[in-house]
C-alpha cells in the first residue's frame, strides 16, 4: 500500500457538524452494516475492502434520526489491472 500501487479499496471520509451515529450499509455485496460515530471537528475515515466484490461497491450512508438524509454511492474502483464484470449482473 505504501508504494503508490492501487489497492482497489474505497476510502470514505465523513465529517459532521454535530455528534451523530452514521450507518454504512452494503446494498449488494454481502458486507453488511457498519456503524460510525461522527464527532464535530474530527473526520471519520472508513476503508471499504472491495477485494471480495472485484472492486465493485454499492453502499448507502444514513443517519438514524435524520430520515431525509441518505447518500448512496455505487461503482467500480479501477486499479489498472485486468478487471471483472459486476458480479451482481450474473
Amino acid at each position: 500500500m505504501g508504494n503508490g500501487a492501487a489497492t482497489g479499496h474505497a476510502v470514505l471520509t465523513l465529517d459532521s457538524t454535530q455528534e451523530v451515529t452514521a450507518t454504512l450499509t452494503d446494498l449488494g455485496y454481502g458486507e453488511g452494516e457498519t456503524t460510525l460515530s461522527l464527532v464535530p471537528g474530527k473526520s471519520s475515515v472508513h476503508v471499504l475492502d472491495l477485494s471480495r466484490s472485484h472492486q465493485w461497491y454499492d453502499v448507502r450512508i444514513a443517519v438514524p434520526g435524520f430520515p431525509h438524509f441518505s447518500q448512496r454511492f455505487s461503482g467500480h474502483i479501477e486499479t489498472g489491472r485486468e478487471s471483472t464484470s459486476d458480479p451482481l449482473l450474473a
